[in-house]
């Protein structure tokens, strides 16, 4: 069905299931008259309906469809009564008002039981060809923004079986916090240098391992694969290694999300790692400045809340095309919601719109179709704005 063709831009849909397709096929037929063609789209565990319906769309409109596949979290095939074991649990809370009904439980990915039965289901939604692509969405560990024990997870049985030198690494946290108040730059040269770089690949290597099975087995069926990164400021924290990872996939998008609040989005992954910091021991009066020199993001706090300046957004880009051996196509917030924390101005569409113009970057807007007003898909034209600058 796919010639692997990369594609132009792409939009997202959740597709509940009380979803309207005469809906969704008036909004695609706009987004593609503005120049995207690749529909992303997160399906219902019972796929084959939604699946078809959405594959007769894209051809009716002569657009690509990818499966939007969440992998270690909000998998429907997964046993969630576990979940990540940290290897302290003195702080961990959910946080956040979020866009949907997601619960962020992450599974361990060296659980070879949810494994076998993701590795199933995924092959079963493959062989349903009608897709031509996947898009691996929540390939990482969970963030320490939901605890500072985030950080140092996973030590369940699957992962001490596995990596038996774990068993050395339990107490990590301690140097850690030592680290995060020491003045020293780079948290990466620091595990080696301290003699915990056998921990640091465990990480990398367990997710890059689920990561490049399910790649072989879209590529065995001749379909693109994309995947779903963290900001790469940040990606160290949750096991993703992007020149690695980049070798699984045809292209990648970062997301690098600056101006809403939810998991993922800049402000709120540095606001709550800034707080569980503190809570787990850290002094709150260097945590923000200690965040900023790891990362390398200047990040602003007031009134309890962190921002980020619009220059993040180009510069993690820049970053995440240095990182990786395939293209990256930015991931641009859309939704204009009745929540404040999930909507976009239309002015900022504008700059978001010329930023990649000037970058000469593709795009994947973001989240939900049905949630983004027709006339963004006009602001972010990549034809009609290069006009319009004539």
């Amino acid at each position: 069905m796919t010639d692997n063709t990369l594609p132009s831009s792409c939009v997202q849909l959740v597709c509940f299931p009380d979803v309207d397709f005469s809906l969704i096929e008036k909004k695609l037929g706009l987004a593609f008259e503005n120049g995207i063609d690749t529909l992303i789209a997160w399906l219902p565990y019972d796929f084959f309906v939604y699946g078809e319906r959405l594959r007769n769309i894209c051809n009716k409109l002569g657009m690509m469809l990818y499966w939007w596949f969440p992998v270690l979290s909000d998998n429907p095939v997964h046993d969630t009564s576990s979940g990540i074991v940290p290897a302290h649990v003195s702080f961990y809370e959910s946080r956040g008002d979020f866009y949907s009904n997601e619960e962020f439980v992450f599974i361990c990915p060296n659980d070879s039981k949810n494994m076998a039965a993701l590795f199933s289901y995924y092959e079963r939604v493959l062989e349903s060809g009608f897709f031509d692509g996947v898009f691996l969405d929540r390939i990482r560990f969970p963030s320490p923004a939901n605890g500072f024990d985030m950080l140092f997870s996973c030590f369940c049985s699957y992962c001490m079986r596995k990596y038996p030198f774990l068993e050395n690494y339990k107490e990590l946290e301690h140097p850690v916090i030592s680290f995060l108040s020491s003045g020293n730059r780079d948290y990466y040269d620091f595990l080696l240098v301290n003699g915990y770089g056998d921990w640091l690949k465990y990480r990398f290597s367990s997710i890059y391992d689920v990561v490049s099975t399910l790649s072989l087995k879209a590529k065995e069926r001749n379909l693109t694969v994309a995947l779903d990164l963290f900001s790469p400021s940040l990606s160290l924290f949750v096991g993703q290694d992007y020149r690695k990872l980049s070798f699984c996939a045809d292209w990648i998008k970062p997301m690098v999300y600056i101006s809403t609040r939810g998991p993922a989005t800049l402000p709120y992954e540095l606001e709550f790692l800034m707080c569980s910091s503190s809570a787990a021991g850290c002094d709150n009066s260097f945590v923000l400045s200690d965040l900023q020199r790891l990362c390398g993001i200047l990040a602003v706090y007031s009134g309890c809340k962190i921002s980020v300046p619009f220059s993040v957004f180009t510069s993690e880009l820049v970053m995440a095309s240095a990182l990786s051996s395939c293209p990256v196509y930015a991931g641009v917030e859309l939704v204009r919601v009745d929540n404040p924390n999930f909507s976009v101005d239309r002015n900022l569409v504008g700059v978001y719109a010329d930023a990649l113009l000037s970058m000469d970057m593709p795009f994947v807007a973001s989240w939900d179709l049905l949630s983004i007003p027709d006339e963004y898909f006009f602001l972010m034209s990549r034809e009609k704005n290069k006009g319009l600058q004539l």
